[in-house]
């Protein structure tokens, strides 16, 4: 919800944008992983995308 405000906010103002969302854990108690372990996980893997979308928008 609070991405759609984003997108809605940048669109109006003609700004760029992009986000990124994952999902927090699985529902259950026969999840595989559990929320700490997954929230340590998906903040590497969303900060090593970021840094390659960096890298990217750097060589334009």
């Amino acid at each position: 919800m609070e991405g759609a405000a984003v997108a809605q906010a940048c669109t109006v103002n003609k700004i760029p944008f992009v986000i990124l969302r994952s999902i927090s854990d699985l529902a259950g108690d026969d999840a595989g992983i559990s929320y700490e372990d997954f929230s340590e996980k998906a903040s590497h893997t969303s900060a090593r995308l970021v840094r390659g979308m960096l890298a990217e928008l750097g060589r334009m």
